[in-house]
């Protein structure tokens, strides 16, 4: 199972949801993991994984911007 993977924004640091997905999924056998940016999403996406998990906000700054 391919799973694909858009971590962290401006409120969730990255490094902390890949340990704690890492963690998650170390020990089920046939998981491939793949960890994408947000701008490489849509490419990735034409792979046609088996799961997308999306924790991430389309914001770099919402306390400056809050729309």
């Amino acid at each position: 199972m391919k799973i694909v993977a858009v971590l962290g924004d401006f409120y969730h640091k990255e490094s902390l949801l890949k340990n704690a997905l890492s963690d998650a999924v170390r020990e089920i056998e046939g998981i491939e993991l793949v960890y994408a940016s947000r701008l490489e999403l849509v490419d990735k996406l034409r792979e046609k994984p088996d799961l997308v998990i999306v924790a991430s906000e389309n914001r770099l700054d919402p306390e400056r911007d809050p729309e």
